[in-house]
């Protein structure tokens, strides 16, 4: 039958239908951010997609020059503009070799599963 061939894609819309997609996607060894889609096959979740559910914050400061100081207001500003929008959940991501990589978690970011980000221009 090539009705379960096709892939359902709709919008969650009740706590029911989230807490199956989170199951489905941590019974697959999966992060779990905040879903808003989810792919279904014979009503099944079989994946999920968070189109702009979560913002994304990119962030430098020069390894030299900035201080600890500086460090700290930047990212009071960052999580005071974010709380006045209504935010209360971020990404923020950090390479593996800068120096904050290594205090994130002490500062109280939780570190994910995805190892690396990848970008992609539509246009």
């Amino acid at each position: 039958m090539i009705a379960n061939r096709i892939l359902d894609i709709r919008q969650i819309r009740t706590i029911e239908e989230l807490q199956a997609v989170e199951r489905a996607a941590k019974a697959d060894d999966h992060n779990v951010i905040r879903p808003g889609v989810a792919f279904l096959r014979d009503g099944v979740p079989i994946g999920y997609a968070g189109i702009a559910t979560v913002p994304c914050v990119t962030f430098w400061l020069d390894t030299k020059r900035a201080t600890v100081i500086d460090s700290m207001t930047a990212h009071s500003f960052i999580e005071g503009k974010l709380h006045t929008e209504g935010v209360d959940l971020f990404l923020m991501p950090i390479e593996e070799k800068s120096p904050y990589f290594r205090l994130m978690e002490q500062v109280g970011y939780v570190k994910t599963n995805y190892t690396h980000l990848f970008m992609k221009g539509l246009r």
